[in-house]
């Protein structure tokens, strides 16, 4: 199955397992030798035909087999490494590795995805188990409506912002943007989206802060590619080509608060091994963060998200396109809340020259300071490997 991030022409693998020959190929040749053992004469007709028959009907079933391409399909992703920081409160400041200590091994995520295909509904089945105990993420069925018109109906992302529905495995940093882990809730709904050339569009309507009233959170997303394909399923240059500049924007309002309204702003742009991504969110004056249920300004961010509008922005440079390639990134984000806080992002990130994106060792260095001369820092290298 291919992946986002490989390589374009990746060249195929030796397999662990040895070919099996269809059935068929395997049982003609005991066919012929029980013949010749029973003797010289010549077999009966009927008998023959009936050997036949059930020669025909097994290479029948095994051309049915080989062309059913809609059974399940099991992936899924590994990241775990060693986390040192100078501030227990610092060492999970986006609430994905439930770390509490200053120093220690960590695991991240484990991640298990079940996909398939039953007739024209394709759907997916994800579940996560880094604490020891797996709970459901995704499980959602999507189905075409027109030949560029897809509709997904289940449990799925909010659409708001890119930095939040590209896969954890594929994004720049081991943590995602300041907005794009605010905005990667799963909640259940339906979405339509459309694809006309360079342009996509998605509407979603899902339950939102207030589950099963009917006070529903509505987002709509509209993505233009101005140069070729610049919002892809990896965050960086490798596996990209030639130029791409896309520009997104977004709306969404809950309606369960008393004021959910925000917009997203987002630039993607890829060139030879430059990257750069920058996403920002808009908030109302009278936003109600009292009962916003993402993550964005907890704790070191502060808790005032109203007339707010946080931003950020990466830059990466991809070294090397042959053996075990390098890609060095900075991101800047600032909450722009008024408490004069910045958090500082270092990474680089070592791909296998084989697996690319799938396959990548990580080591990230984020600092976080604000005007009261707070300093936190965290140190993490881990390994990636989607499966």
């Amino acid at each position: 199955m291919d992946r986002p991030g490989g390589y374009p022409h990746r060249p195929p693998q030796p397999s662990s397992v040895p070919f099996c020959p269809p059935i068929e190929v395997m049982i003609q040749p005991l066919l012929l030798a029980a013949l010749a053992i029973s003797g010289t004469s010549s077999p009966d007709p009927s008998e023959a035909s009936d050997w036949l028959t059930l020669d025909r009907e097994l290479m029948s079933l095994t051309a049915a087999l080989d062309h059913h391409e809609g059974g399940p399909q099991l992936s899924g992703f590994f990241r775990s490494g060693w986390m040192r920081s100078n501030d227990a409160s610092f060492a999970d400041p986006t609430g994905t590795t439930g770390a509490t200590s200053l120093e220690g091994m960590v695991l991240r995520q484990v991640r298990v995805n079940l996909k398939g295909q039953s007739g024209d509904y394709a759907y997916k089945l994800s579940m996560e188990g880094a604490n020891g105990t797996f709970t459901l993420r995704d499980a959602y069925v999507k189905t075409a409506l027109a030949e560029t018109i897809d509709m997904t109906w289940g449990r799925f992302k909010e659409p708001f912002l890119y930095s939040a529905m590209v896969g954890d495995p594929y994004n720049m940093f081991m943590d995602r943007t300041l907005n794009g882990s605010q905005g990667s809730e799963r909640m259940e709904g339906i979405m339509i989206a459309a694809r006309l050339e360079n342009i996509k569009m998605m509407g979603a309507v899902q339950s939102g802060i207030s589950s099963l009233s009917d006070d529903y959170l509505v987002t709509a997303r509209l993505e233009y590619d101005m140069v070729g394909n610049a919002f892809r399923k990896v965050q960086g240059a490798i596996g990209s080509e030639g130029t791409n500049l896309g520009l997104a924007f977004s709306l969404q309002d809950d309606y369960g608060l008393e004021d959910g309204e925000r917009v997203g702003v987002e630039v993607e742009v890829t060139t030879g091994s430059f990257y750069m991504g920058l996403d920002s969110v808009t908030y109302s004056d009278d936003y109600d963060d009292s009962g916003d249920p993402g993550i964005f300004f907890t704790g070191l961010y502060g808790t005032e998200q109203a007339g707010s509008t946080p931003i950020s922005v990466t830059a990466a440079y991809l070294f090397g396109v042959g053996d075990n390639p390098c890609e060095v990134a900075i991101r800047v984000e600032n909450p722009n809340n008024g408490l004069s806080t910045r958090r500082l992002s270092y990474g680089v990130n070592v791909y296998d020259d084989i697996l690319g994106q799938d396959g990548k060792w990580t080591f990230n260095f984020v600092e976080l300071d604000d005007a009261s001369g707070y300093r936190g820092h965290r140190l993490e290298l881990a390994l990636n490997l989607t499966y």
